[in-house]
């Protein structure tokens, strides 16, 4: 398995240093003790922020040295309220899992023997477990399209802790142990438990100079799959994470896959972390669709793009994104962010950070080297149609967003939502710009015009979606299937269990 399966950082490894906890549950566990401090959101807004560093005479230096420092512009993030939220519940996450399993508990090493016991046992529960048993699995998942920042903040996320804390003394005592506060790989194409093992196994051994991969892969899946258990038990994995989980759409041993991380954390109490993009939904078990129980967060475990404010006086996510960003200009003039240009690359991005940050990039590109030397609603069209020519249909699709456009990217289309109006609430008021934003933007545009341009949209709308149920019905009694069984295999009824 290559190692370009797994997340690219330098690797941490701390001595241990022990905290004690105002929170009397963490008192005397090593393992939690031993973590960073608990951080305030300012803390986490310094060390979640990435801005690119720039020369105090940048404008004054020459194009072709700016146009190799435009590069460093592609480390910018910025956080937003769901990058706050998503690290506080990681931390929560992280500390609750250790509860209960300190090393210095031997009931804990006891049933982790007896879990490690009987294989067969084991392999008979990855068969038979029912998805609909109500499993309140600990973690969370993470669903979004591509580019919208998932993996990135996840990985910013992760450098805040040392992924292997030495221990060797705890208050007078031995205590030798290396402890494993995550691991994080990408989901394996083939959707195998095995490989899914061998990936832990490796990674492990790439961070410990450890031989357990040697030891474990020659050996049948049982013993491959009982030797991860084993040595994710011995260093107390603090949090599995697995990134590209759509991988397991189509795979067979996809059912088993997701089984073994129910049970893993279940009995092994390793909070499992799932991230992919909207894709993912298509494999996703009820008992996946409850982790974000583990951390006590109702928030919504779908991410949509950034929305953007409707006034001037609204400051969101986008606003927030986009002000921060636009301080990095490397062309020869600077020039003041106006509502047009803002509103111009929400169009070119649906909201989408990444694209957002390439868009700005590419003009700036356009300007330095047209000697244009600033960023303008003609240079921002250039790009559009230019650059943009591969993406536009996939961004048109995100602005219109609805679900006769969205289905046509398995990468865009999130289908499991209560009812057809939800669905459209959610694209339309997350990540749809209103056509009537697209126009060069005369400031004294007025909310009645504005208002005016939607109402035959909206119309035109609610008869393509009610021309779409009626086609769904037609063709299904066509095949003597009924209304009600024709929607739901099209996705538009879902069972009133898979959301509670």
């Amino acid at each position: 398995m290559s190692e370009s399966t797994f997340f690219n950082y330098d690797i941490t490894i701390e001595e241990a240093v022990y905290r004690t906890s105002i929170i009397k549950s963490y008192r005397g566990n090593p393992l939690i003790e031993a973590l960073p401090p608990i951080l305030s959101r300012e803390d986490l807004l310094k060390l979640m922020a990435s801005y690119p560093e720039i020369p105090d005479n940048l404008h004054k230096l020459p194009k072709e040295i700016r146009l190799h420092l435009l590069e460093d512009a592609k480390s910018f993030y910025q956080p937003i309220e769901k990058s706050f939220t998503t690290a506080q519940d990681f931390d929560i996450l992280l500390r609750r899992g250790y509860v209960g399993r300190s090393p210095l508990l031997p009931e804990y090493r006891k049933e982790i023997r007896e879990k490690l016991a009987n294989s067969e046992r084991l392999q008979k529960e990855l068969a038979d477990l029912n998805d609909n048993t109500g499993n309140t699995t600990s973690g969370m998942t993470i669903v979004g399209v591509s580019g919208i920042g998932k993996s990135r903040l996840i990985n910013r996320i992760l450098s805040f802790y040392p992924q292997v804390i030495c221990h060797s003394m705890y208050q007078g005592n031995p205590l030798i142990l290396k402890q494993l506060t995550y691991l994080k790989f990408d989901c394996p194409p083939d959707g195998t438990l095995r490989s899914l093992a061998i990936n832990g196994l490796q990674q492990i051994d790439r961070l410990l100079k450890t031989n357990y991969y040697q030891n474990y892969s020659k050996g049948k899946r049982d013993e491959v799959i009982n030797g991860f258990l084993h040595i994710a038990a011995i260093h107390r994995l603090g949090v599995l994470i697995i990134d590209e989980i759509q991988n397991l759409w189509g795979a067979k041993g996809s059912r088993i896959l997701l089984n073994f991380l129910v049970k893993l954390s279940n009995d092994f109490h390793v909070p499992i972390i799932l991230i992919g993009t909207p894709a993912a939904e298509n494999v996703l078990t009820k008992a996946f669709r409850q982790l974000r129980r583990g951390t006590g967060n109702s928030d919504d475990p779908v991410w949509t793009p950034m929305k953007i404010s409707k006034h001037k006086s609204e400051a969101g996510d986008w606003e927030i994104f986009i002000d921060a960003l636009w301080r990095f200009q490397y062309t020869h003039k600077f020039i003041k962010l106006t509502r047009a240009v803002s509103r111009k690359l929400y169009m070119m991005s649906g909201g989408i950070a990444d694209l957002a940050i390439i868009a700005f990039i590419a003009a700036q590109k356009v300007a330095i080297r047209h000697e244009a030397e600033e960023i303008n609603i003609p240079i921002l069209d250039h790009v559009w149609n230019n650059n943009f020519k591969s993406m536009q249909d996939a961004v048109k699709a995100l602005r219109e967003g609805t679900p006769q456009a969205l289905r046509k990217y398995d990468d865009l289309y999130i289908k499991n939502r209560l009812s057809i109006e939800n669905n459209t609430q959610v694209f339309r008021q997350s990540n749809a710009i209103d056509p009537s934003l697209e126009i060069d933007e005369d400031q004294n545009n007025d909310e009645k015009t504005i208002k005016k341009k939607r109402a035959p949209r909206k119309a035109k709308r609610e008869r393509e979606y009610k021309g779409l149920l009626v086609e769904i019905v037609t063709k299904g009694e066509e095949n003597e299937v009924s209304a009600y069984d024709a929607l739901k295999n099209a996705g538009w009824i879902g069972s009133i269990e898979e959301y509670l």
